[in-house]
């Protein structure tokens, strides 16, 4: 018998129990075109109205990835298109301080001792235990009348049965009564007066104790201060960890993982650059952007200077002071809105310059001269009164070291303060902050590198206009249909240069190895190690040793000897030890199939753009680009002794650096003797080495060349020469 379809309800002929009736044309062909057709109707209404509209038309929407660990359900699988991060800054007014490493400064209630066993961050907390009547740790700090702020400390607790940070006789912040572990006591204020007292305070009997780590007093500003009133605990301890110097967003990253344990990484998008902003303000704050072709980039308007001893630095005039000295460097783009910390990486007051004699722990910019002027403490460089430290003395000073004299003392403390020159020594803080940890490593020959443990002083500025640079990055981000869980944060150093160093049947890279192969950083944890650019399979593990711990981080690699190869070249990716603020991934997701199609076009076009550009600059690094002869001045001529060499002055740019190469004769001492062309010119001066031959004795000695911003090349020379000749050959950075 004759049945109907499911779907459209056609009419389907038995054709056994039907085969002997008359084949009716209505029931069995017109009925089934008019069904058919009805059907036709509803699929075109339903393309047109629904479908077409999705081809069409792209549909996005905006998401914002929040710091830390989130889930976020997707609808289809969608890439994700990042709009920007903004920066932000964080500047801990205690300093190297609030680390807990050092006694001094603060003041006990009860009593005070360092613990090793019990850490939040570095490699010491402070334990106080309850004396007769109270137990807490206080100090005084300056703050400014009206301003806003946050104090915070990770705490535990031992036998006490609460702890908490206080601003006396203003609040006090939120209990601690857990001995598991860590957390966070915090607490907002705005200052009332020039300096408050910031306490810790342990709450139980006596004889009871808590440790204390991470002190942090950030300056907020309003809208920070307003957001700080809804925050819980977790939310304050991502947007307000224990922070060091100046510390801006620094190498942001947004992984999606496979799934909510976060056993294995399904997408990274990470960055190698920082956003800065000025502590607590909202204006003029980096930001970091897509452009059309796909790359990233960061319109800054700060700069950050490391002040170690590579600077050249100079004594000033009237530096000699009771107490102290005053040195300088010069920056030509300097502007008056500029921050500076100390090696401790306390901020320093910055001083009008109206009075010389400032006092010690200050600073005064010049924006006329463009100098930056340091005075430094007697207890911290070691220099006394009597005494005016050289150049290199002053860049050792800056390398960590601090002076002393070997007749007065043999440990490292105490100043030097001879005006004959003998018994000068050089020491290193042990603990980096003060002299409470004594001093190592006592040298007899003035240093020349970095000492152990110590951190720079640091400069931050607004510069006098805003500028846009290339970022470099890493991976792309997308979602899955579903659930997707995401980590943001900062502090991913990718694809940092491996030194791996082969001991005991492996080769490890930040192991303590007998050759150094320590990352630039200490690692909390390695994201991968890469084998000419590929992920290879390398063990992570920690550290036994405490001591290891302190030096290298949490974690270090290593390969079996026999899977490494010294022919190829390898680099890894880690997360830092160090704590940064952490900003927003703001960007697009696409909602329909036109919008994901767009994106799949985009991403086709970029790809294919960047492919260009990188055959275009192998190119251009390929080419040779000609000499141009640069007009000489004030009497200089070319220098015709000699036929092998090139005779006059002459430049060309190549990359992003400029060669100068010939000889010249007749050249006066310290005049400009050229002027580049306005396209040749360099963003910052620079002083290189010369070679210049005495006629008369062939004696060769070397010059100062210093080819300013303004495009003047001078040379200055303290030889008294007839007729000298001078050889310029060198390369200097044109940004």
């Amino acid at each position: 018998m004759s049945s109907n379809t499911e779907k459209l309800n056609l009419l389907k002929v038995d054709t056994v129990a039907d085969g002997e009736q008359y084949f009716n044309v209505d029931t069995m062909l017109n009925a089934n075109w008019d069904k058919v057709d009805a059907f036709a109707d509803q699929i075109g209404d339903k393309v047109d109205g629904d479908l077409l509209p999705r081809l069409n038309t792209s549909a996005t929407s905006s998401l914002v990835l929040q710091p830390g660990t989130q889930t976020i359900q997707i609808a289809r699988d969608t890439p994700f298109n990042l709009s920007g991060i903004t920066g932000r800054m964080l500047l801990n007014l205690l300093g190297r301080n609030g680390n807990c490493e050092s006694l001094v400064g603060w003041t006990f209630s009860g009593t005070g001792a360092l613990n090793t066993a019990n850490v939040s961050s570095g490699s010491a907390s402070i334990q106080i235990t309850i004396g007769t009547t109270s137990g807490n740790m206080a100090r005084s700090v300056p703050v400014k009348v009206g301003a806003t702020y946050i104090l915070a400390a990770s705490i535990k607790l031992g036998t006490a049965t609460g702890a908490l940070v206080s601003v006396t006789n203003v609040a006090n912040g939120t209990i601690v009564n857990s001995s598991t572990g860590f957390t966070t006591s915090y607490m907002r204020f705005t200052a009332s007066a020039a300096s408050h007292n910031i306490a810790v305070v342990i709450q139980g009997a006596q004889g009871q104790t808590a440790y204390i780590d991470s002190i942090r007093l950030y300056e907020v500003s309003s809208t920070e201060y307003n957001q700080l009133s809804s925050m819980k605990i977790g939310e304050v301890e991502k947007n307000y960890p224990y922070t060091e110097g100046f510390a801006g967003v620094k190498n942001p990253y947004a992984i999606r993982w496979t799934d909510s344990s976060k056993t294995e990484l399904a997408a990274l998008l990470a960055f190698d650059t920082e956003l800065l902003g000025a502590p607590a303000s909202e204006l003029d704050r980096d930001v970091l952007q897509t452009r059309a072709d796909g790359s990233y980039y960061r319109t800054t308007t700060w700069r950050k200077l490391i002040l170690t001893g590579a600077i050249n630095w100079l004594f000033s005039t009237d530096g000699n002071r009771v107490g102290y000295k005053k040195v300088y460097f010069s920056q030509p783009d300097i502007t008056s809105n500029v921050y500076a910390i100390n090696f401790r990486q306390e901020p320093l007051v910055q001083t009008t310059g109206s009075v010389s004699d400032y006092g010690a722990n200050m600073f005064y910019v010049n924006t006329s001269t463009r100098l930056v002027e340091f005075s430094i403490a007697q207890a911290d460089s070691g220099w006394g009164d009597n005494y005016t430290p050289s150049t290199n003395e002053i860049k050792a000073y800056f390398y960590g070291w601090k002076m002393y004299d070997t007749s007065v003392s043999t440990d490292g403390s105490g100043i030097y303060n001879r005006t004959d020159g003998q018994n000068k020594a050089w020491a290193r803080r042990t603990n980096g902050l003060d002299a409470s940890g004594g001093y190592a490593e006592g040298v007899l020959v003035l240093p020349t590198t970095t000492a152990t443990g110590s951190t720079p002083y640091s400069l931050m500025y607004k510069r006098s206009a805003t500028i846009s640079e290339p970022v470099v990055s890493e991976g792309a981000l997308s979602f899955v249909q579903g659930n997707n869980t995401f980590d943001v944060g900062s502090g991913l150093i990718i694809r940092e240069t491996a030194k791996p160093q082969a001991t005991a049947g492996y080769y490890w890279i930040n192991g303590n190895t007998p050759i150094n192969s320590s990352a630039k950083d200490k690692v909390l944890k390695f994201l991968n190690v890469y084998r000419n650019g590929r992920a290879d399979k390398w063990n992570f593990l920690g550290f036994s040793s405490d001591a290891d711990k302190v030096v290298f981080g949490a974690q270090q690699a290593r390969i079996l000897t026999e899977q490494y190869s010294s022919d190829d070249t390898y680099s890894f990716s880690y997360f830092s030890l160090r704590n940064y603020p952490v900003g927003e991934f703001v960007g697009l997701i696409s909602n329909n199939e036109r919008a994901i199609l767009d994106d799949l076009t985009r991403d086709i076009q970029q790809l294919t753009d960047r492919v260009s550009v990188s055959e275009l600059r192998k190119v251009e690094k390929e080419t040779t680009y000609p000499w141009v002869s640069v007009t000489l001045l004030n009497g200089v001529t070319p220098y015709t002794g000699s036929s092998d060499y090139r005779q006059g002055l002459y430049v060309r740019k190549k990359e992003n650096m400029l060669e100068l190469s010939g000889l010249i004769t007749n050249v006066p001492n310290g005049v400009i003797v050229a002027r580049l062309p306005v396209e040749l010119r360099p963003l910052f001066s620079s002083t290189v080495p010369v070679i210049y031959e005495n006629n008369l004795s062939s004696n060769a000695y070397i010059f100062r060349l210093k080819v300013s911003v303004d495009g003047g090349i001078s040379i200055t020379y303290t030889t008294s020469a007839a007729s000298p000749w001078v050889s310029v050959s060198c390369i200097i950075p044109l940004d």
